[in-house]
């Protein structure tokens, strides 16, 4: 056998002879190697940030940089106390947020008790021009009630009627306003924050906090978690009430608990496929000196290039973090391929020497040439500008290259060395006898095989363009356990900051001017009614669009119908009431204009600028935004003339007002004191603090929370499309871009899409010139393919048939599909041919037999991850389960099938 060998074996055949003469060199150093990696490890990091996955300079990233550097973190850092007395609550809560402030290295600034008597000052201001004309005609009607005839006031007052129309006036009285009723009936231009962020029964109060760092850091994140726990645990909650119950919420809480759930699965998963391959080992070979021989060579060689790739790599992106279980899959095939033919030759009766030396020269160049086309795929992959492949390519380089090496040269030194303490002994039950059955029912039962196979891939082929691809991230993270039920009368911290159902985006202008600019068309759409968008669109709003944000039909008619009254007529005493002289009413132009539903000035800007199309998107996406301008009312000069005429007409007749009603007043009379327009230099410090970045500019970004599930792709890419960047410029253009998470995913698929069929593409060609340069032959290149395309398409149709979906975690194990059919097919092939092309028994028998060794191994590998409670995970380890079975079965049927019919002719 060693005298017949090609040239190229005859290479293998001395790299053996280099081993044999060696072993103890040879293993040290691979110790050594898998020392450094050992040693490297807690320098890698993973990376769960999505925009990891794509190059630095895509707009979204630049953005989020930018956001970083000038703003910082936008993660909220949330401490939930729970109790029945509010007043410990409050105690606890300004204990606990002292002790943060001061927390070095921590936070931007913490939050608990806001002064919020400026925005109370300047309610009215805020409320727009339409309510504050309906709060005049009310005041006005409320006066003249008030100075009518006391007897028929009494006679009211002490026969009331509980009418609807009695209950109404009730409602709108415009002497029972505070600022929960300006909040209620005036709507979300006008929200006043609370003193303390609290549920309504006072039962939760939120400590809240801005850390300095996002979650994305990981580290911070669980440092911060580990010294915010240790605080609460000082401060003795207890102490404060009994019943008291503090808990960290919110973003921190979720990242830390996201990276310890993936640890664990990777963790757990990793400890069961370990025990596992350590059974399946030692049973297939008999002897428990196959666990190391197969084992640790691919442990070193995983561990070396870990090694390696802390020295080019800082972190690993999130697909790349799965790259050392594909290894692991691909290792494992070289170690059980060369082992499984040592164990052979030596049953057939060959020497220690000889057996190493025919397995390292003939095994060796076939293990060899399945690397070489696994690494002359992956070496393609960092063409694409999808880091997930592009990573992915070159550590998958790195590590084949080193399983390769690892295998032909350690585990040929670990055979002699084991074998000098304890000598080999055969395996009797492996020899098998080939089949007794006729050629012409072998070759008939062949090509029905290869026939079934053909319609079975070529339906499931027919099918695959209706598998879709899983956009939605959410259904990718990890299973919730379904917790105790909070009760229905039972609120937690979400009701009392408010429910994040709308994801937030922050906007970065250049200069303060352009996020003015921005306030002016933000404000623009939000003013904006249904009835106006439709107009100025020409398209129908659905169910799901509608803001029902139209002025009330009977409040305009209301305001109509004023008009025609004079505001200054008084039904008695003419001559004494300075207001009984009958003048227009000052306001007519205005209420006319309400009641026309002219558009507001900022709206009739955003129209006039923004395509219908825009128009349209824009205003139903931005679900509502907040900026520093929001905090400078707009149409301030009107406002003011309206509030100055009500509390003029109420100071003049507050005399006349019973003592029920001036005690009432009151309430109203303060909100009546503004006199100034607000300005930004007036706006409260601690909210021109939230407001200001790190420059010391303040200004220069908004946020915007905007409708749609933003982990889907198909909403990300609308709001990408519409919102991610507003000209705000009015005669030259001016930009303002916006930065959040979800914005990356639009540019993350796109660049999937775009490089995935382009790398795919370019593996495939490179598999296959490599294969013909290997063995020069079409057909047989052809066959070696039997396996991967077989099992690709059969694949297909089984995602077809089970409705599963391709996703951003799966889609990585048909990297491992193609080298693992690949390199199924070549053992196959390869034996054949040495065998003259005459025994496909012996070639399935021996070599096959190999083949469902490294498919069930590598299945056993990926088992962990089936029963994941992390989807994305599960997703993975399915995938890969069944594709690499599909690819067992696709060489263990179709390819002997061919095998046979093309028996008898010489190759």
């Amino acid at each position: 056998m060693l005298q017949e060998l090609s040239p190229m074996q005859k290479r293998f055949d001395a790299l053996t002879c280099f081993v044999i003469k060696r072993p103890i060199a040879v293993f040290l150093i691979a110790v050594l190697l898998g020392g450094f990696g050992v040693w490297r490890a807690g320098e890698l990091k993973i990376s769960q940030d999505l925009k990891k996955l794509i190059p630095d300079d895509y707009p979204s990233v630049v953005q989020l940089e930018k956001l970083s550097e000038r703003v910082g973190s936008q993660s909220e850092f949330i401490i939930e106390i729970r109790s029945p007395n509010r007043d410990a609550n409050i105690k606890y809560g300004t204990q606990i947020a002292e002790k943060l402030r001061i927390m070095d290295n921590a936070f931007q600034f913490v939050e608990f008790r806001r002064e919020v008597d400026w925005f109370s000052d300047n309610a009215l201001l805020f409320v727009p021009v339409y309510k504050l004309l309906d709060l005049r005609r009310q005041v006005i009607a409320k006066i003249r009630k008030e100075v009518s005839s006391e007897v028929v006031e009494t006679i009211d007052d002490e026969t009331p009627k509980p009418t609807e129309q009695n209950e109404q006036s009730e409602v709108e009285d415009p002497w029972e306003l505070d600022d929960e009723t300006i909040k209620k009936r005036y709507g979300r231009a006008y929200d006043v924050p609370q003193e303390y962020i609290e549920t309504d029964d006072g039962e939760v109060l939120v400590v809240r906090g801005r850390p300095i760092k996002g979650t994305t850091d990981v580290a911070f994140t669980n440092q911060i978690m580990k010294r915010v726990r240790t605080l609460l645990k000082e401060q003795q909650p207890s102490n404060f009430h009994p019943e008291m119950i503090v808990a960290i919420r919110g973003e921190y809480e979720e990242r830390s608990g996201q990276v310890a759930s993936i640890k664990d699965e990777l963790l757990g998963s990793s400890l069961y496929a370990l025990a596992m391959l350590l059974v399946v080992l030692g049973i297939h070979f008999k002897r428990l000196r196959a666990i190391p021989l197969i084992l640790l060579p691919l442990i070193l060689s995983i561990l070396t290039t870990v090694g390696v790739t802390t020295l080019l790599f800082n972190e690993l992106n999130l697909v790349t973090a799965f790259i050392f279980v594909v290894l692991l899959g691909l290792g494992i095939d070289f170690g059980i391929h060369i082992l499984a033919r040592y164990e052979y030759e030596r049953l057939r009766g060959a020497s220690q020497e000889e057996a190493i030396r025919i397995t390292g020269a003939v095994t060796g160049l076939d293990v060899s040439m399945g690397a070489l086309t696994t690494v002359a795929m992956f070496s393609l992959f960092p063409i694409a500008d999808f880091r997930g492949f592009s990573q992915f390519g070159k550590v998958a380089c790195i590590g084949v290259s080193l399983a390769l090496i690892f295998n032909l040269m350690v585990l040929p030194a670990l055979i002699i060395l084991i074998e000098r303490v304890r000598a080999w002994q055969p395996r009797q039950w492996l020899k098998m006898e080939s089949s007794d059955a006729p050629p012409s029912q072998r070759r008939g039962l062949a090509a029905t095989m290869v026939v079934l196979s053909i319609l079975l891939a070529a339906f499931s082929l027919w099918k695959a363009p209706a598998i879709n691809f899983e956009y939605d991230f959410t259904k990718l993270g990890r299973i919730s356990e379904k917790s105790a039920a909070k009760g229905p009368d039972k609120q937690d911290y979400a009701d009392a900051i408010g429910r994040p159902d709308y994801g937030p985006a922050m906007a970065l202008a250049d200069t303060a001017d352009d996020g003015r600019r921005l306030e002016d068309i933000l404000r623009g759409l939000r003013l904006m009614t249904d009835d106006q968008i439709e107009q100025w669109t020409g398209r129908t709003l659905s169910s799901d669009e509608l803001k029902k944000n139209n002025p009330d039909p009977e409040l305009l008619a209301k305001l109509a119908a004023s008009i025609l009254d004079d505001p200054d007529a008084d039904e008695d005493d003419e001559d004494d009431d300075p207001f009984a002289k009958r003048y227009e009413d000052p306001f007519k132009s205005l209420i006319e204009e309400v009641v026309a539903k002219k558009l507001e000035p900022e709206t009739q800007r955003v129209v006039e600028k923004f395509s219908k199309d825009e128009l349209f998107n824009m205003r139903y996406l931005v679900w509502k935004h907040l900026s520093l301008w929001s905090f400078v009312p707009s149409r301030q000069k009107e406002k003011l003339r309206i509030i100055k005429d009500m509390k003029r007409r109420v100071d003049a007749k507050f005399g006349d007002f019973s003592d029920e009603s001036k005690n009432k007043v009151k309430r109203l009379r303060r909100y009546l004191k503004v006199k100034q327009a607000v300005s930004m230099e007036g706006v409260p410090v601690w909210v021109r603090n939230r407001w200001t970045d790190s420059e010391g500019i303040y200004g220069r970004h908004a946020i915007l929370w905007n409708r749609g599930a933003k982990a889907d792709y198909n909403d990300a890419k609308r709001l990408y499309e519409y919102l991610f960047t507003v000209d705000v410029g009015s005669k030259q253009k001016h930009e303002v871009k916006l930065a959040a998470n979800y914005f990356v995913l639009p540019e993350i698929m796109d660049t999937l899409m775009r490089d995935g069929p382009r790398v795919l593409g370019a593996a495939m060609i490179a598999i296959f010139l490599c294969l013909m340069i290997m063995f020069r032959s079409l057909r047989l290149v052809i066959l070696i393919l039997v396996p991967l395309t077989t099992a690709v398409a059969w694949l297909a149709g089984l995602f077809w048939l089970l409705e599963w979906k391709l996703n951003l975690y799966n889609v990585i194990t048909f990297s491992l599909i193609v080298g693992m059919g690949v390199d199924d097919g070549i053992h196959m092939v390869s034996r054949w041919l040495e065998d003259g092309c005459s025994s496909v028994d012996k070639t399935v028998r021996e070599t096959g037999s190999a083949v469902f060794l490294t498919t069930l191994t590598t299945c056993i590998g990926f088992g962990g991850l089936l029963f994941a409670r992390h989807v994305g995970l599960n997703t993975l380890g399915w995938t890969a389960a069944v594709g690499m079975m599909l690819c067992l079965i696709a060489s263990m049927t179709t390819l002997p099938a061919l095998l046979i019919l093309l028996g008898k002719k010489k190759d």
